[in-house]
């Protein structure tokens, strides 16, 4: 690890760009753009859109070693219960879309 990387960092699947630029001034926020190529060995938070992720996939990268102590928080639509309850059963703290946007720094930093 580069001694002058931030110890701890958030990563974000968030690929819409107007969703994008609600959060990109938040200080260690990394942005990732595909969830296929995450290395999560320095992340110590993921954010993920949820109704832009697929879930089989999130399954995959949660389950595997890298997950450790990574918190993970995602967010959707308030009437998709299906993926949210999906996405708890993960491991995902599941917000509101928007619950999420409306402060989101209370819930990355």
């Amino acid at each position: 690890m580069n001694s002058t990387a931030n110890p701890e960092r958030t990563l974000a699947f968030i690929p819409d760009l107007m969703d994008w630029s609600k959060v990109s001034a938040i200080p260690g926020l990394a942005r990732t753009k595909d969830l296929g190529s995450v290395d999560l060995q320095d992340v110590t938070t993921l954010v993920v859109d949820l109704d832009k992720a697929e879930l089989a996939h999130l399954a995959e990268i949660v389950s595997g070693e890298q997950r450790n102590d990574l918190e993970l928080i995602g967010f959707c639509s308030h009437v998709n219960t299906e993926l949210k309850s999906a996405a708890e059963d993960l491991g995902f703290r599941v917000l509101a879309r928007s619950r999420f946007f409306g402060d989101p720094a209370q819930f990355i930093c």
